[in-house]
């Protein structure tokens, strides 16, 4: 009769359970890692929106958003909770929020910005920023769970 033997079977069911209990910790990490980088992507973006500040009519229409609008998206810019949802997995946001100093909604002028409105020209900054952090953000997630896994493994 053949006979079976594992070595070091131990030591690796040990690996993996210490792996299971930090795997929540070890995402939200390398979530909130990826969502800085693509927060940093549309603050540059946002930046790189050109400002006019002239009425725009649909004959004429204007190139950009107003400076105070332009630094009332600048200074909205975050990062909300992470949320986990019923399937397990986990999500962040990157966004704008609040209101301006003009009691204007910072999303509805970032909306407008990017894809335009008939009496302003579209910049496309979201889409900009959304394609240029989009590689970034899926290495650094690869990147810290990696090097998690690693750390656990040692």
């Amino acid at each position: 009769m053949a006979k079976l033997e594992i070595v070091g079977f131990d030591e690796w069911l040990i690996r993996l359970e210490r792996l299971t209990d930090s795997t929540d910790e070890v995402c939200e990490r390398a979530l909130m890692e990826a969502a800085e980088i693509v927060k940093e992507k549309y603050k540059a973006s946002t930046a790189s929106i050109p400002t006019d500040e002239k009425w725009g009519t649909q004959k004429k229409p204007k190139r950009g958003i107003r400076a105070t609008e332009k630094q009332g998206l600048l200074n909205s810019l975050g990062i909300a909770p992470i949320k986990k949802d019923r399937a397990g997995g986990m999500d962040t946001k990157v966004g704008y929020h609040k209101y301006n100093k003009e009691g204007k909604a910072n999303q509805m002028i970032a909306r407008a910005a990017n894809s335009g409105t008939s009496f302003m020209t579209k910049s496309g900054f979201i889409d900009k920023a959304n394609r240029a952090s989009k590689p970034l953000a899926e290495a650094k997630i690869k990147e810290v769970i990696e090097s998690e896994i690693n750390k656990l493994n040692k």
